[in-house]
């Protein structure tokens, strides 16, 4: 059964991923990351220069399956990756062991910074699933049809949702203004639901003063 906007809200990775149809594209714009499980690969890496290529390490072996599962269905999954230059030892770590991210079934690809000067970038990293959009549109179109069609707040639903149809039903490739375009479809379609949410609210009663 597909996930709802409100199953978004608590369902893990693993599940917004099995939920998931069409595409998958992660953004990442950050030049240094908490090593954590890689912490050991990662001083190895910089004391020797050769990546710990073997799948069975650190997260690899929960992480694997999962791409390969998602692809297996037809799922395409892509990174896009902004980066600065001179790069930083971990984008160097990143990029040696990026070997193991294209065998799972993963679509990589990089972008230098000053090529994406002209881009407003968000603040963190993020992934965009379709899944999640999808879900959003029908709990928009959900909540519209509960307002008369002759109403204000469901006539603009209809104009997103419409633009939203059109834009979903669009291949999501792999750059990074593609990803911001889908990015900026669902925060519009969050700020639909919030505002049909308000119009579907009780009116406030003021009690007037005895």
């Amino acid at each position: 059964m597909p996930l709802n906007a409100q199953a978004l809200n608590t369902a893990t990775f693993a599940e917004l991923l099995a939920d998931t149809h069409h595409t998958a594209v992660h953004l990442e714009i950050r030049d240094v990351y908490a090593v954590g499980d890689e912490k050991d690969d990662f001083e190895n890496f910089l004391r020797t220069g050769i990546p710990n290529l073997d799948p069975a390490r650190s997260f690899w072996p929960q992480w694997m399956p999962l791409v390969q599962d998602a692809v297996a269905r037809g799922v395409v999954m892509r990174r896009a990756r902004i980066v600065s230059e001179p790069v930083t030892d971990y984008i160097r770590y990143e990029h040696a062991i990026t070997p193991l991210n294209l065998r799972a079934g993963e679509d990589v690809r990089w972008l230098p910074r000053r090529r994406a000067s002209d881009i407003p970038l968000p603040g963190n990293d993020f992934w965009l699933l379709e899944s999640h959009a999808r879900a959003l549109a029908a709990d928009v179109r959900r909540r519209a049809d509960q307002l008369p069609k002759s109403s204000g707040p469901w006539a603009l639903a209809d104009v997103v949702l419409r633009e939203a149809e059109g834009r979903l039903s669009a291949t999501l490739e792999g750059t990074v203004r593609c990803v911001q375009n889908r990015a900026r479809l669902v925060r519009a379609l969050y700020e639909r639901l919030d505002r049909l949410e308000a119009a579907l609210a009780p009116e406030r009663v003021v009690p007037s003063g005895g």
